[in-house]
């Protein structure tokens, strides 16, 4: 099961399609992981 991280903090963000950011904005710190089905 792939898991991806989430948080308020990834909105308004740009990510690409392993969910790294690509913005140049400050690292996301996870508040929580959510499975990817």
């Amino acid at each position: 099961v792939l898991k991806t991280p989430v948080s308020l903090d990834m909105l308004g963000r740009i990510f690409n399609g392993s969910g790294k950011p690509i913005d140049n904005g400050p690292p996301i710190l996870p508040e929580a992981y959510r499975d990817i089905s």
